[in-house]
């Protein structure tokens, strides 16, 4: 077994050929001494491994002059994942990191490793040193950069108690810059103790052609939604009636960003004026995974 890899990351092969490029972390041995290199590759035909002994050790006098630690991103499941959301008690969180000279996953350093800190528990401290992995991974796309300035920690947390949670992330860079980060979430029953939606928002708002709708809840099956738009005087000027469908291991509990549409006319298909307009979101569960209903209000905003 393979433990404290200098870098963890991929390449594309074109007509047998590949090109991997990253900077080795401060935190070795710099003594030099053997190593290895372990690669392998698959097409979903064939697959091919390679294993190779290199030299790894001693120091670049000239360094690399950097003193800011990486950018991250954290979600639960997927990047649809808003801070303060709801999962269930089984989510995967998930860190996308990037950084101008590379990510530090060796736990080699002392105090150094990739952490999680979950509810302010430090004696609890995850280490996700190994499930981190460098390169472009999905759903941690960033095309503009290079395959060592890039990566993702993907990471299944397990048998939550119900309420509210917070993780605080920590990670370095290849020279020991740290950044760290916060994600708040709360732990949810099934739909069928009490069905909640949350977060509840229109996007793009303000709008000038069309908005979607999309919400959280806690129900992995089917919910019928309506949603109605109000004026701010209470009339009533557009319905729609439509159905959701969310498997919360791949979407989170939230609702597709495009899945309910609006092209801003009413229900006589005449465009609405422009201003401040109220709307209300209703869900009701369709089989006994689900039971109940939910509603919350919120505002959008017509430009023209």
């Amino acid at each position: 077994e393979q433990v404290n890899a200098v870098y963890k990351g991929s390449a594309t092969v074109k007509n047998g050929n590949f090109k991997i490029e990253f900077y080795v972390p401060k935190d070795i041995n710099y003594q030099v001494g053997d190593g290895k290199l372990v690669l392998y590759a698959n097409n979903s035909k064939i697959d091919a491994s390679s294993f190779n002994n290199i030299k790894v050790g001693d120091i670049n006098p000239d360094g690399i002059q950097d003193d800011e630690g990486p950018k991250i991103h954290l979600y639960m499941n997927n990047l649809s994942f808003a801070n303060g959301g709801i999962t269930d008690h089984n989510p995967y969180f998930l860190a996308c990191v990037t950084d101008s000279s590379g990510i530090n996953s060796t736990g080699i350093g002392i105090g150094h490793d990739i952490t999680g800190v979950m509810d302010k528990n430090v004696n609890g401290t995850l280490v996700f040193n190994e499930f981190y992995t460098g390169g472009e991974i999905s759903p941690c796309l960033n095309p503009k950069l290079k395959d060592y300035q890039k990566g993702k920690v993907w990471y299944q947390l397990s048998n939550m108690d119900l309420g509210e949670h917070t993780i605080q992330f920590k990670v370095w860079d290849i020279n020991n810059n740290s950044s760290t980060a916060t994600l708040d979430f709360i732990v949810v029953d099934d739909g069928d103790r009490h069905l909640i939606i949350k977060k509840l928002l229109n996007w793009p708002n303000p709008f000038t052609t069309k908005t979607f709708f999309h919400f959280e809840h806690n129900c992995p099956d089917i919910l019928n939604v309506q949603v109605q738009i109000f004026t701010v005087a209470g009339k009533l000027i557009k319905t729609i009636n439509t159905t959701v469908t969310s498997e919360p291991f791949y979407e989170g509990y939230r609702t597709d960003k495009y899945g309910i549409e609006w092209n801003g006319l009413d229900d006589f298909g005449d465009k609405i004026g422009k201003g401040v307009y109220i709307y209300r979101v209703k869900v009701n569960g369709t089989s006994e995974r689900c039971l109940g209903s939910a509603a919350q209000v919120e505002k959008l905003v017509i430009l023209k």
